[in-house]
């Protein structure tokens, strides 16, 4: 192995997180080797910190979480974070939007002419293969957001969840090994480029201009899992307020009605 990518594989160490929290929106780091969730560790750091953006990071996950019930499985050489920032007065919906895309440019600055896509409104895809994830929560009676992220990066697919839908990481992407310190930096710097007046609590309240550039899903026909039963039709793209746009199918060939999903079980392509 190469002295390049032996650093690109080696731990990001308490300084290394120190420096590269420098000239970004967040104010503090806490490192850990092994954690079994930055955002349950956000949690507990919610009931004591003071609104200044602090970010949590670990190694090593032993028990991620995703949306709902679902588990978010740490590999060696993935990136493991999770953000604590005052609360904005945008909807969590948009918020994971911002987030995602800003996920993506970062992720993007590191590949060559292959592009990161978001899968509404949370997930992270290249070519209809799960890269990463969003989990953001709100402690009850709280002003503040943890928001945490799932990456997969020099960890290799067969490392990740077997039960998985078609995973894979970013080295897997790009044919080689990434530093992860460096694109932590670059995540925090387009997390930071929302951020007006150098606070997360100014992220916009709409959804992103540039949303379409990165969406996985408009023009494609979808099926979308709802609470109140199974919707299959065409994606429209979102509103402005981050809502899922889903032209529903219509068994006589005319477009049927137009449905504005705030939230969803589950979307699969068709």
């Amino acid at each position: 192995m190469s002295r390049v990518d032996r650093d690109a594989v080696a731990p990001i160490d308490p300084a290394t997180l120190t420096r590269l929290i420098e000239g970004t929106f967040v104010q503090s780091a806490e490192h850990h080797t092994i954690l079994t969730s930055t955002n349950d560790r956000g949690m507990e750091l919610a009931r004591t910190n003071s609104d200044q953006a602090c970010l949590i990071y670990a190694e090593t996950q032993t028990a991620g979480r995703g949306r709902g019930d679902h588990q978010w499985h740490s590999a060696p050489g993935s990136l493991t974070c999770s953000l604590l920032v005052p609360c904005p007065s945008a909807s969590a919906t948009v918020g994971s939007l911002h987030v995602a895309v800003a996920i993506a440019k970062a992720c993007n600055a590191f590949l060559k002419d292959r592009e990161i896509s978001v899968k509404w409104p949370n997930d992270l895809y290249f070519a209809r293969r799960k890269l990463g994830g969003i989990l953001i929560e709100s402690p009850a009676a709280s002003s503040q957001w943890i928001v945490g992220i799932g990456l997969n990066v020099n960890n290799e697919a067969r490392h990740i969840d077997p039960a998985a839908t078609s995973p894979i990481s970013l080295a897997e992407v790009a044919e080689t090994p990434l530093n992860r310190a460096n694109l932590l930096h670059e995540l925090l710097l387009q997390l930071g480029l929302l951020c007006h007046g150098g606070s997360f609590a100014t992220l916009p309240t709409l959804a992103p201009d540039d949303w379409s550039h990165y969406c996985m899903l408009s023009g494609k026909q979808i099926t979308v899992d709802t609470p109140h039963g199974e919707i299959s039709g065409m994606c429209r793209g979102i509103d402005a307020n981050g809502r899922l746009l889903l032209q529903e199918d219509n068994a006589n060939g005319i477009a049927g009605p137009l449905h504005k999903l705030a939230s969803a079980n589950g979307i699969s392509l068709t």
